[in-house]
């Protein structure tokens, strides 16, 4: 469980890494772009990942001091499942959204 850690610091650092390339070939605009929703989305999906990481690990501690881990388990396997169905879907939404636009110009 320990190695999911890196996984929240190293996707942000890489959209952070990706959205200040293409920022620095495009001129400043005075609104977000399509783009800057899918960045912004993506930070949001990485620091809620991130917390998901440091409560897990905190509820599973607490717990195996209690001998309870299978009770913890499921629920940190709960909220996860939850966690990661809102980012699928947060990003299926931000897809049609997107199209939509495309289309439409």
């Amino acid at each position: 469980m320990l190695f999911r850690s890196a996984i929240p610091p190293t996707v942000l650092l890489t959209l952070i890494f990706l959205q200040q390339s293409y920022q620095g070939e495009l001129p400043a605009l005075a609104y977000s772009t399509y783009l800057d929703w899918l960045y912004s989305f993506s930070f949001v999906i990485a620091f809620a990942l991130f917390c998901l990481f440091c409560w897990g690990i905190n509820t599973y501690d607490k717990a195996r001091a209690n001998q309870e881990e299978s009770a913890a388990l499921k629920r940190i396997n709960h909220i996860d499942l939850i966690i990661q169905l809102s980012a699928t879907i947060g990003f299926s939404a931000l897809l049609l959204w997107g199209y939509i636009l495309s289309r439409s110009t």
